[in-house]
């Protein structure tokens, strides 16, 4: 249901009820400024999580969409792109089911032209960001141990203490610290003890449902917008276009509910948090005569430079257990392959551990399904199984840094038209030469640690995606040749600000949910200096 609300009543309107949106949005009450958040997905209760939980065991996504063919898209690249894999749409966005990996971009993912000749420069610099990032780990609660020679300079501890290691953790830290590879605690974006109301991580192995919110999730901060007394949320308000007051600014953005009825909702500044694929694809849905190719588009760069993150998952088998699925999430990984001078044909590449091989559930279920046995023979078969096979499986997962490419982007498709009847996005995406080679060193290197580990045998199951989609309306200084300048400022719309992964120039080989985080933090701050269109 839509709230009863004047839509025109606000200082600021937000789109997008994501982390970036939250953040801002309480950033913003707390200083007293009026806010509207349109998010296009549901609110999800918190009393529900429990339930969550549970289906999440039985191998059901409880984010899946509610309006299936609002969230439609089509792919046209080299690759198939699975965007509604790693998206929720909600209160909260896709950190509903994130796993809560809390890295800092390093100092050269800002400097890759100047100092590698490659990609671009961002026009800020890892110093401009680095207080927004001590203030995003304390807002999202995240744990960590200083204790990784290869991350980048900080000027504040970690306000919470990591996670210890694990079993099979500690086993291949000890096995690859003979190969000379150092595994370091890995940063989380949740509680390792009581903080701000959120209890500790009682390890549940259920991360991607967390049903005590001790993971991080941006609807924390919504609910804290709220209480400001300030902000308002309306969920269910898809956002289909904004409309241009003829002077190089927005005058209104219009919405769509469920029931498919238009609303209107006018505010002094607009800020586009709707992340890698909504953001430009809104953007560009909304052509008028003074911004024909679309808003903020006059560079033509709207949708482009599309980036994710590529990797490996590999698996082996050990003789003895390893104790897998303790904790749900992994603690260590190494960032010993970050920062190289061969990085102008080489990618930046991390590798941590994750669980794998088959869960009890699992085994049990394909014995009964398959195994053809009944009663006393089917218990002793499952239990026979399950000594034989659980827990010896473990494996290692990399994460492989993109290059932006102009041909891959998000384009509409005007052939295939969503729930509201708008043209979907089109994602065209490709895997470089400078990721494909990467892999080779990867293979190489987590064949070693398979060997060292003494693997009975080992296979590389999948390339797969980090879910990272980033770089659709990047910052720079130029408004030739990028969407928003370096306050996030739209190049062509006075009263238009974009935030999220989308206004990523590289993305590095880190996750990039902290950074989003501190660019939004950024922002906030900005915004209470703003005094209106110059």
């Amino acid at each position: 249901m839509i709230k009863n609300l004047n839509y025109n009543s606000y200082d600021v309107c937000i789109i997008g009820g994501g982390i970036a949106g939250a953040l801002v949005a309480y950033k913003l009450g707390l200083a007293g400024i009026k806010v509207i958040v349109l998010e296009a997905g549901p609110r999800h209760d918190v009393a529900d999580r429990h339930h969550y939980m549970d289906r999440f065991l039985n191998g059901d996504n409880p984010w899946r969409s509610d309006i299936p063919e609002r969230d439609i898209y089509t792919n046209g690249g080299e690759v198939e792109y699975p965007l509604n894999k790693y998206r929720v749409k909600a209160v909260g966005g896709s950190t509903l089911h994130w796993q809560g990996y809390a890295t800092r971009l390093h100092e050269s993912d800002f400097e890759m032209r100047s100092r590698y000749g490659i990609a671009e420069d961002w026009p800020i610099t890892y110093e401009d960001l680095e207080p927004y990032y001590c203030q995003a780990e304390e807002e999202l609660g995240v744990s960590g141990d200083d204790d990784n020679p290869f991350g980048p300079p900080r000027s504040k501890p970690y306000p919470l203490p990591g996670f210890p290691a694990g079993y099979a953790e500690k086993e291949w830290t000890k096995a690859c610290k003979a190969l000379g590879i150092q595994f370091r605690t890995i940063p989380q974006a949740r509680t390792s003890v009581n903080y701000r109301g959120r209890p500790a991580c009682m390890t549940y192995s259920v991360c991607s449902a967390c049903p005590i919110r001790a993971r991080y999730s941006g609807d924390i901060h919504i609910e804290l917008a709220e209480q400001t007394g300030k902000v308002n949320v309306v969920p269910n308000a898809n956002v289909v276009r904004f409309e241009s007051n003829g002077s190089g600014g927005v005058k209104r953005v219009v919405f769509a509910t469920p029931d498919k009825k238009e609303h209107q909702c006018i505010a002094g500044i607009y800020i586009l948090a709707a992340h890698g694929v909504e953001s430009p694809r809104l953007l560009l849905l909304s052509k008028s005569l003074d911004f024909p190719d679309g808003f903020s588009n006059s560079s033509g760069k709207v949708g482009r430079y599309f980036m994710d993150h590529t990797g490996r998952y590999q698996q082996g088998r050990v003789k003895a257990q390893f104790y897998p699925f303790r904790k749900g999430f992994y603690t260590v990984g190494t960032q010993q392959f970050y920062e190289k001078p061969t990085r102008d044909h080489e990618a930046a590449f991390t590798i941590a551990g994750i669980d794998s091989g088959p869960r009890p559930r699992n085994i049990a279920k394909d014995i009964i399904r398959y195994g053809g046995h009944w009663g006393l023979d089917l218990e002793r078969e499952i239990k026979n199984e399950l000594k034989q096979e659980f827990g010896k499986y473990f494996g290692f997962g990399s994460m492989v840094e993109p290059l932006p490419s102009e041909k891959n982007r998000v384009e509409l498709d005007y052939e295939k038209k969503d729930f509201f009847g708008n043209p979907c996005p089109k994602i065209f995406y490709s895997i470089s030469d400078y990721e494909r080679e990467t892999f080779k060193k990867v293979d190489k290197i987590t064949k070693s640690m398979f060997e060292a580990l003494g693997a009975e045998k080992q296979e590389v199951h999948r390339l797969g995606y980090g879910g990272h989609h980033s770089g659709t309306c990047r910052m720079g200084n130029d408004p030739r040749t990028s969407v928003v300048d370096k306050n996030l400022r739209a190049h062509d719309v006075k009263n238009l600000f974009i935030v999220g992964s989308s206004v990523f120039v590289t993305v590095g080989a880190a996750n990039p949910t902290l950074t989003i985080a501190a660019l939004a933090l950024r922002l906030g701050e900005h915004l209470l200096k703003f005094r209106g269109p110059a």
